[in-house]
This record gives C-alpha cells, structure tokens and sequence, in this order.
C-alpha cells in the first residue's frame, strides 16, 4: 500500500486480517491488510485504543500503516460496495447479540428475547440458502432484525432493572454492563435510520423484494391480533410495495425513518 504513515481507525485491531478502504486513481478501493507475512510481521502499528464504556475486550483503535503490505479486493473505485458483502454478515451478528443480552433478564420479558432469536434464525436460514429468493429476503431481513432487535434490547434491560430496584444499578449485578453494552450493537454496521433506508435502496434494485418480504409477513398472519393489525397499519402508511422516491434525502424517506418504531 503505497501510504507513508498514515493513521486509520480499526475495529477489532487483534485481528489477523483487517479489510481497509483506501483511494487509488480510480476512487475508494477496498484491500486486505494481512496481520503477519511469510516471515516477517506486517506494519500495523496500535497507537491507542479508544476508551469506550463497553465491550472493551473488542476494542477500538487508532492504527498506523507505514509501507504497508495490503491486497486489493474487488474493482478500483468500488471499495465501499466491496466491503458492505462483509458488512452484512456483521449486521447478522449485530441483530443476533441481543438476544444474549436479553437472555439475561428473562421473566415475563421472554416473549422478546425469544422473538429476537428466532428472527434471528430465519435470517441466518437464509444466509445459507442457495436460491435468489434466499438472497433477497437475506439482505432484507438482516437489515430488519438487526434493527427490530436492538430497539428491543434496552427496553428489556432497562425493564429489567426495575424489577430488581436499586440493587439492579450497582456493580453486584451485570445489569450496569448490560445497560452500557446495549446500545453498541444498534450503532454497529449502520444505525437505524440508515439501516431502514438501505431496505428502502434494495426494495426497487431487488425484482421481487416486496412480494418475498410480503409473503414472510403474511406467513405469521392470522395467528396474533396484535401482528394482524400492525401488519394492517403497515399497508395502510406504505400501500405502494417498493416507491422509487422513498431514497435518502427525501421527505418520504426520512418519514419512513422516523415511523420505524413497531
């Protein structure tokens, strides 16, 4: 990599392996930075870690590149469009941990927590699928349960606490570290108003998103009242399946972000 000294942020900087984005003549390219050579250590230098109030021991860093082996990956000028195939399979991660921490608190509270993970499974079936119905409803639906469960989760810990009272707010109890670590995920790989217009992106780019995101909903229906008439309320606020001028920046698009809430 033809940089001299230059300084990048880094999630993750124990990693073997780190995709970056640098420019090239033909705009932002993405490359793979290995940790270690055949024989030698790589230049990647930690000059610190960034103090956050959790989730510590996955840090956050400031590093160095200083002639810096890297390989490119994919096409000069489409790094951003390279790294977000890897961006949705953290988004996977991002919408299954906070089921873990949910798990935690249970109670009468478990009806969450187990929503949460099972979404969580019917995207991850889909990521393993092999048709382009799969595909489709994989790159939807990660956006939809990253966002859905991580609204949920510091209701639920925050609920949680006030169950316990004020014993629930001391360092005793893992309530304060699960208080700190809730948030993190809902902001990691996008936060949620971005996350709800890349569904708006992938609605009119996908032929069939729509109707394969309509038939999951409809799939459920008939079984809750509850889900019958939010799914109704839905259509009803968004009865055209994939508008074209619901993009970022537009007024309907901004709309559609700030309504997300179920």
């Amino acid at each position: 990599m033809a940089s001299d000294r230059a300084q990048w942020f880094c999630s993750a900087p124990m990693s073997d392996n780190f995709l970056t984005l640098a420019q090239t003549p033909k705009g932002l390219t993405c490359f793979l930075v290995p940790r270690w050579l055949d024989r030698a250590h790589n230049t990647v230098r930690i000059h610190r870690l960034k103090g956050k109030p959790a989730n510590r021991s996955n840090a956050s860093a400031e590093i160095e590149y200083d002639r810096t082996l890297a390989h490119q990956i994919g096409e000069q000028g489409r790094g951003v469009r390279t790294i977000v195939e890897m961006v949705y399979h953290t988004r996977l991660d991002t919408a299954f941990a906070p089921a873990g921490l949910m798990r935690t608190v249970l109670a009468d509270l478990t009806p969450d927590w187990e929503g949460t993970l099972a979404l969580g499974m019917r995207v991850a079936i889909a990521f393993d699928g092999t048709s382009e119905d799969d595909r489709i409803f994989a790159r939807i639906g990660v956006a939809l349960a990253k966002l859905l469960a991580n609204m949920l989760c510091p209701v639920v810990i925050s609920e949680a606490t006030e169950v316990l009272g004020a014993m629930g707010y001391v360092d005793d109890t893992p309530l304060p570290m699960l208080h700190r670590e809730a948030p993190l995920n809902g902001i990691w790989e996008e936060s949620g108003n971005v996350i709800c217009l890349d569904a708006l992106r992938t609605l009119p780019k996908k032929p069939h998103a729509a109707q394969i995101l309509d038939a999951e909903l409809d799939a459920a229906s008939g079984q809750n009242r509850a889900f019958n008439a939010a799914l109704r309320s839905h259509r009803d606020h968004w009865p055209t399946p994939h508008p074209r001028p619901m993009l970022a920046g537009s007024s309907n698009g901004q709309l559609f972000c700030w309504r997300r809430r179920p």
